[in-house]
C-alpha cells in the first residue's frame, strides 16, 4: 500500500527553479494556498496590500490578526524532486508581531522557527530540511498575532534560498468582486468572468487558456493579451457547477510561465439568500471565515451548530475562563448573523476551574480538556452560566442543545487515568445518563430562566446505547427539553431509499422514548453526522477539480461523495426529521492533509462539488415537504417534496439499478441532475435526478415510470 501510494506522487524535474507554482500573490491567495481557519483565526485578514512592494516585485500578502487571536497562511503543496533529497524552503517577511514559520507534513511540524519581524526591513527566512517520502505532499505554514508582510516564495533544491519565481511570469487569477467571490462563488446573474494579472513585463506576451467542467468537458477560451485580461468560462455547456479555469503565457509561441488554475463554483442564487430561514431544514458545522460562512449559505444552508470549528462561540470553558470574568464572542456570531444564519448553540463544556481539570495540570489535550464536567459544588455555576447565556443572545441563539456526545468519554468526563491513559466518567452509559440527565434539567431550567421562549434540545443521543436514551427517559429527562437530538454517522453505506436502514438508526437512538411514549411527541433533529465516505481517519484531501495545485494523482471520486450526500439528507427529510446538521466544512487545514468527513469544502477551505449538489437539491425542496415515496420499477423510486402547487420528484433507488425515467404528462416539466443542470431526457443511473412541475404531487407521481436497462 505505502509503494502504491508513493506511485501517485508528482514530483518536479531536479533542478526545477522553484518547486511552488506561485512564488508571489499579488492578487491574494492562488489555488492550493488557503487561510488557517482554526479556532480563534477565522476572523484574521489575509489580503494583498498593494501599497507594500515585496522583494518580488509585487504587492506584498498581508497577514493581519488585529480581529482575531492569531492568524496565517498555508502554501501550497510540494514535493522534493526524489525522496533522498533535500530542499531549501524560502520567503521573505516585515511587520510586527509573533509569528512562526514551520514546514507541515500531514498535519506534523517540521523544523519550526520563530520569525523576528522589523517594520521597514525585509528579511529572508530559510529552512532546509528531508520531507517525509511516503506523504502525498508538504506545506509551509506561517501564523502567528499581528501584522505580517510576506512575498517571494522559493522551493527549491537545497542550498537554493535567494528568491527566484517559478518562470519569467507568473499568473495570478482573482474574480471580480460580488456578493460570494471571496468564496470563488459567482450567481448565475453575474457574469461568468475569471480575471487574470500577469506579474513582470507583458509585453508581447499571450495568455492561453481552456476550462473543465465538473463532468470532464475541456474547451479552449480565446487567447488575451496584455498585463490584465479575463476569461468568459461558460463555454462547456452547463449552466451551473464548477469550472476549472487553466492557463499559460507564452512569448514568440513559446510557454514562459507554469500553469496556473483557478475552479469557479456557478450556482442559482439560494431561496433564503440574504434572509433568515428559520423553518429550513438545513444545517451545518463551520467556522467564521467570512469564505466559509458564504459559501454554506450560497450552496443552501441556514443553521450553523456551534460545535468544534464553533464551540469556542458558547461553550462555557471559553466563555467564563475565570470565575465572574465572561469572554463572550458577539464578533463572530454576529459573523453567522450578519449572513442571516441561524444558530444552534451549545451549553456544555465546563471551566478547569469548575472541574478536577485545575488539579490536573498535566493533562495536555487541548480538545477533550473542553468536556470536564463540572464538579458537583459547581453545578450551580453550570446553571448560572446557561441563564447567562440564554438571556444575554436572546433574539440571537433561541436554540440550544446541551453538551456533545456525552455517551463517548472523551466528550464526558470527570477526571483521566494517565496511568492507563483512559478518561475517568461515573460508570458505564446508564451512570453516566443519570449525570447527563441531572445537568440537562439544570441547563433546562436555568436557560428558560435567560430567555423563556427559547428551545432547548434534550437526549443527544446515538443508535445502538439503548441503555443511554432510556436511563435519560426514566430520569425524566424527557420532559426537561423541547426538542431532542441523536448523531448519525453512515461511513460507506448508501441511502436515500425506502429500507435504507436510517430510519432505524433514528428510532434506536430514542428507543426509550417510543417504549414509554409510543412515539415521538416532540421535534427530533439530527444535529450530526454524514455518509459517503465519512471517517474521523485521514484520507486523500479533498481536491474536486484541482490539477495543477496538487502534487499527486488524486483518485478522489467527486460524484459519488456529492451522491450519497444528497441521499443522506433526502432520507432523514422523508421519515420527518426537523432539521439535519452535516459535518462539516470546518476542518480542512491545507491542501496537503485529507479529512474524510470534510464535504461541502476541499482540504483548502473552497467550494467542493459536493456544494453544487447540495445546491441543487436545497433549491428544489428547501420550501415543501415530503409527501411520499413512489415505487417507479423494482429499486428505482420518485421521491415527492411539494407544498401542493409545486412539486420535485428526486428520483432515487439502489445505487447499482439503471432505469430510463420517462415522463407521460401533458403538462412542463423540469429535468436536472444531480448538480442542477438541465437535461433533455432522464436515464437514472445510480445518481439522483429531478424532475420539477407546477402541479400537485399526485399529478407529477401519476406521470413518471421508469423502465429498468
Amino acid at each position: 500500500l505505502e509503494n502504491a501510494k508513493m506511485k501517485q506522487i508528482r514530483r518536479k524535474a531536479p533542478g526545477t527553479v522553484n518547486f511552488l507554482r506561485c512564488s508571489t500573490l499579488p492578487k491574494g491567495l492562488q489555488s492550493g494556498w488557503c487561510q488557517l481557519a482554526g479556532n480563534h483565526q477565522s476572523r484574521s485578514i489575509v489580503e494583498p496590500d498593494p501599497s507594500v512592494t515585496g522583494p518580488s516585485g509585487e504587492a506584498a500578502l498581508k497577514l493581519d490578526s488585529s480581529p482575531d487571536e492569531s492568524g496565517g497562511i498555508a502554501s501550497e503543496p510540494f514535493t522534493a524532486s526524489s525522496p533522498e533529497r533535500e530542499v531549501t524552503v524560502s520567503f521573505s517577511y516585515r511587520g510586527r508581531g509573533e509569528f512562526s514559520a514551520s514546514v507541515l507534513s500531514a498535519g506534523n511540524l517540521i523544523r519550526p522557527r520563530k520569525l523576528a519581524p522589523e517594520e521597514k526591513r525585509w528579511k529572508r527566512e530559510v529552512i532546509t530540511l528531508r520531507l517525509p517520502p511516503k506523504r502525498f505532499a508538504s506545506v509551509l505554514q506561517i501564523v502567528g498575532r499581528g501584522i505580517l508582510y510576506v512575498d517571494a516564495f522559493r522551493v527549491a533544491e537545497k542550498g537554493e534560498a535567494d528568491y527566484k519565481p517559478s518562470a519569467p511570469h507568473e499568473i495570478s487569477f482573482f474574480l471580480p468582486p460580488s456578493e460570494a467571490s471571496v468564496s470563488r462563488i459567482q450567481f448565475e446573474d453575474e457574469p461568468p468572468v475569471l480575471n487574470y494579472y500577469l506579474t513582470g513585463d507583458a509585453r508581447d506576451v499571450t495568455v492561453r487558456g481552456t476550462v473543465t467542467d465538473l463532468y470532464g468537458t475541456t474547451v479552449a477560451l480565446p487567447e488575451s493579451t496584455g498585463k490584465t485580461g479575463s476569461f468568459s468560462y461558460l463555454r462547456t455547456g452547463k449552466p451551473y457547477g464548477q469550472f476549472r479555469v487553466e492557463a499559460q503565457a507564452f512569448r514568440n509561441g513559446k510557454p514562459v510561465s507554469v500553469v496556473n488554475e483557478m475552479v469557479v463554483t456557478r450556482l442559482p442564487r439560494p431561496v433564503c439568500w440574504g434572509k433568515d430561514a428559520p423553518d429550513s431544514p438545513f444545517g451545518i458545522h463551520t467556522n467564521q471565515l467570512e469564505s466559509s460562512i458564504r459559501a454554506m449559505k450560497a450552496g443552501g444552508f441556514n443553521w450553523v451548530r456551534l460545535h468544534d470549528g464553533a464551540r469556542h462561540l458558547s461553550c462555557w470553558y471559553f466563555v467564563e475562563p475565570e470565575k465572574g470574568k465572561w469572554k463572550f464572542a458577539d464578533k463572530e456570531i454576529n459573523a453567522y448573523r450578519n449572513n442571516h444564519f441561524l444558530l444552534y448553540g451549545q451549553l456544555g463544556g465546563a471551566p478547569a476551574w469548575a472541574t478536577e481539570l485545575h488539579r490536573l495540570p498535566e493533562f495536555k489535550n487541548n480538545y477533550a480538556k473542553v468536556y470536564f464536567t463540572p464538579l458537583p459544588e459547581h453545578e450551580k455555576e453550570f446553571a448560572a452560566y446557561c441563564r447567562t447565556m440564554a438571556a444575554r443572545y436572546k433574539g440571537v441563539i433561541d436554540d440550544w442543545f446541551i453538551w456533545n456526545e456525552p455517551w463517548g468519554p472523551i466528550f464526558f468526563h470527570r477526571s483521566y487515568d494517565f496511568r492507563n491513559k483512559q478518561y475517568i466518567t461515573y460508570g458505564g452509559k446508564a451512570e453516566n445518563a443519570e449525570v447527563y440527565t441531572r445537568l440537562s434539567k439544570l441547563a433546562y431550567r436555568g436557560a428558560k430562566e435567560g430567555n423563556p421562549e427559547c428551545r432547548i434540545t434534550g437526549f443527544n443521543s446515538y443508535g445502538g446505547i439503548p441503555e443511554w436514551n432510556e436511563t435519560i427517559y426514566r430520569n425524566g429527562g424527557y420532559r426537561f427539553c423541547d426538542e431532542v437530538d441523536y448523531h448519525v454517522y453512515y461511513q460507506d453505506q448508501i441511502a436515500g431509499f425506502p429500507g435504507d436502514g436510517l430510519r432505524e438508526r433514528m428510532e434506536s437512538a430514542f428507543s426509550g422514548i417510543l417504549k414509554g411514549e409510543g412515539r415521538l411527541s416532540k421535534p427530533y433533529l439530527m444535529s450530526e453526522g454524514s455518509a459517503g465516505s465519512a471517517s474521523v481517519e485521514e484520507t486523500e484531501p479533498r481536491i474536486g477539480l484541482y490539477r495543477h495545485s496538487i502534487t499527486w494523482h488524486s483518485t478522489e471520486e467527486y460524484h459519488r461523495t456529492a451522491d450519497a450526500t444528497i441521499r443522506f439528507l433526502l432520507s432523514h427529510l422523508s421519515f420527518g426529521v426537523k432539521r439535519v446538521f452535516l459535518y462539516t466544512s470546518h476542518s480542512y487545514r491545507d491542501l496537503g492533509r485529507g479529512s474524510g468527513l470534510q464535504i461541502m469544502l476541499g482540504a483548502d477551505g473552497f467550494p467542493h462539488p459536493t456544494l453544487v449538489a447540495m445546491s441543487a437539491f436545497a433549491r428544489r425542496v428547501e420550501d415543501r415537504k415530503f409527501i411520499r415515496y413512489q415505487k417507479l420499477a423494482d429499486e428505482v423510486y420518485a421521491a415527492l417534496f411539494s407544498d401542493g402547487k409545486r412539486t420535485t420528484a428526486v428520483i432515487t433507488g439502489s445505487p447499482i439499478q439503471h432505469a430510463r425515467i420517462l415522463f407521460r404528462g401533458s403538462f412542463p416539466v423540469q429535468i436536472a441532475d444531480l448538480y442542477g443542470n438541465p437535461l433533455s431526457r432522464a436515464e437514472y443511473r445510480g445518481r439522483v435526478l429531478y424532475f420539477h412541475a407546477e402541479c400537485p404531487p399526485d399529478v407529477l407521481g401519476n406521470a413518471l415510470k421508469a423502465v429498468p436497462f
